[in-house]
């Protein structure tokens, strides 16, 4: 008989040691996450999917909901590190699921916290608000004031960024007190950063920068290292808007050694674009472009989808500067791509948020639900097959003027207006008419009236930049959508191109014909709904202007007032 070696022998006097249980498996893996996080985020979260994953099969024990809770949550938070708003929302939503299936009030709060902020970033403002009031709510019922204050700040940060600035102004000094009072300094930095915010969207600059400069310091005094990296790109931000380019740029860069210092990829990234942008409005164009595509290169290596189609657009920018416009509309091309793709991706996730709620309860009939979805996915990606193939048969140029067509006009202005209401950044919208373009075509004959049409086309053409988008709306009506424009600018752009027009004999077969035009000038209202703002109602309110100045004797512009 072979002999068994001595290792092999298990005696009874001896001490074995305890298999693993799938709970400690769990911690360890949440452990070695977080050990993970600072080098590699995406490890990092492979490792919570496994915790999430081996929780998940326990799902009747308390201590292991308790864990898979846990565990969704820093998932959403690394996943709101690399900006992947839509996965970051389906892990709060299932942890707050079962938050309150446990009957946990203070974990309840704090993912109706992040999920409220999380719909901020994807713009839909109002169930952001429903959601921090909600946590606003827990805490109050709680006494827990130093969470409060928290709360007040991510409600003043949510109106900041729809440019509501002064009711802002109204959670973001109530937080602050509150702040003080609990003497919690880490409250006060954060609430200081989001009120130098909305100072400046006011162009207070001066108390924009004393918020900000004290919230530095105190972050500097509390080793938060992360958030004095993103508060010295805030006071860099009000520098920048006030002139002073100088004091802009050491607070950027200070920021840039920071978050290069201690791995923050996403803010480098962030900070490398903002630089680019501020080295091309200087003209020190190779500088700029070393920064934008070391920008771009960082974002695509962390794959933080929206600093990469940020830095597209500008990319797109330097390259029509410089005017090498291939380079332009390659890197234009791009970021309207996956600007789509992160829409779409980010509604996708809305939509698995919700369907995950009760998975614990209704295993099978959420079963059910994914396998209806999947074929309803298959049926929409069908459809927009075909759609998008007799999409592509459909003219989107305007035969005669060569302007974009009406219809296609509408499907870009629709992804411009999108992009202004999520990045709250400035649009204007432009309605141009003819003066009396029927006494051109009874005069004249349509042959000439049809030449007056393509002259004026080009002529309002002439007046935009290449990022802007005409087309023609129907008849002797032009409109055009600036992106990026405020009021101001986008009226004295309506100004140059009717007096550009009116001073320009348009040359035709049978004379030369001078022409003149009215023009409308749209606005977005710091108090729009953002519930019932549409596209359609920026193009009325051009279109009102437009009919006022046709009223007040033509040849002349008129902006939009309520």
């Amino acid at each position: 008989m072979a002999s068994i070696p001595m290792n092999h022998l298990l005696l009874p006097d001896q001490d074995q040691p305890a298999p693993l249980t799938d709970l400690t498996r769990i911690k360890n893996l949440l452990k070695a996450s977080q050990d993970r996080e600072p080098e590699n985020t995406h490890e990092a979260l492979s490792l919570l999917q496994q915790a999430i994953d081996l929780a998940g099969q326990h799902p009747t024990e308390r201590e292991y909901i308790e864990t898979l809770a846990e565990s969704l949550h820093l998932y959403g938070l690394l996943c709101d590190k690399l900006a992947n708003y839509g996965a970051a929302l389906a892990a709060y939503t299932r942890a707050l699921d079962l938050s309150t299936s446990l009957g946990l009030p203070i974990k309840v709060a704090l993912e109706h916290n992040h999920i409220g902020v999380i719909y901020g970033r994807l713009g839909d403002h109002l169930t952001s608000v429903q959601h921090l009031l909600e946590a606003f709510k827990i805490h109050e019922d709680l006494g827990d004031i130093s969470r409060q204050a928290f709360i007040l700040n991510n409600l003043g940060f949510t109106h900041v960024l729809i440019n509501q600035h002064q009711k802002a102004l109204y959670y973001l000094l109530k937080g602050l007190k509150l702040a003080r009072e609990n003497t919690d300094p880490f409250a006060v930095a954060i609430t200081l950063d989001s009120l130098c915010h909305a100072y400046r969207g006011l162009n207070d600059y001066e108390q924009a920068l004393a918020c900000g400069l004290e919230s530095i310091q105190i972050c500097q005094q509390l080793g938060k290292h992360r958030e004095a990296c993103e508060y010295n790109l805030s006071v860099g931000l009000v520098y920048r808007d006030c002139g002073e380019i100088s004091h802009a740029l050491q607070y950027f860069e200070q920021s840039l050694k920071l978050a290069q210092k201690l791995g923050f990829r996403r803010e480098e990234a962030d900070v490398l674009r903002r630089l680019g942008n501020i080295y091309l409005q200087q003209e020190q164009t190779p500088l700029a472009f070393a920064y934008l595509h070391r920008a771009l290169e960082l974002a695509q290596a962390i794959e933080a989808r929206h600093e990469i189609y940020k830095s597209h657009a500008e990319l797109a920018a330097a390259y029509k500067q410089i005017r090498n416009f291939e380079k332009a509309l390659e890197h234009y091309e791009q970021f309207h791509l996956l600007k789509e793709y992160v829409f779409n991706a980010q509604a996708d996730m809305r939509l698995k948020s919700l369907e995950t709620a009760h998975r614990l309860e209704q295993a099978q009939k959420e079963a059910e639900i994914y396998r209806l979805r999947n074929q309803a996915l298959q049926r929409e990606i069908e459809e927009s097959k075909v759609a998008q193939a007799v999409a592509e048969h459909i003219a989107t140029i305007d035969p005669l003027t060569g302007l974009f067509n009406r219809r296609h006009f509408f499907h870009l202005a629709e992804h411009a207006f999108t992009r202004a209401l999520y990045d709250t950044t400035p649009l204007c919208v432009l309605m141009f008419d003819i003066d009396h373009f029927k006494l051109v075509n009874d005069t004249y004959g349509h042959l000439i009236g049809d030449q007056v049409l393509i002259a004026a086309a080009n002529l309002i053409r002439n007046g935009l930049r290449a990022s802007d988008i005409l087309g023609r709306y129907g008849g002797e009506e032009f409109s055009a959508i600036l992106p990026d424009t405020t009021i101001e600018q986008g009226h004295l752009v309506a100004e140059r191109i009717r007096q550009a027009i009116a001073t320009t004999p348009i040359q035709t077969k049978k004379k030369n014909i001078t022409i003149t035009i009215s023009g409308g000038v749209g606005k977005i209202f710091v108090d729009d709904s953002f519930s019932t703002l549409t596209l359609n109602v920026l193009l009325d309110r051009a279109d009102q202007a437009l009919y006022q100045a046709k009223q007040a004797g033509r040849n002349r512009t008129f902006v939009f007032e309520t």
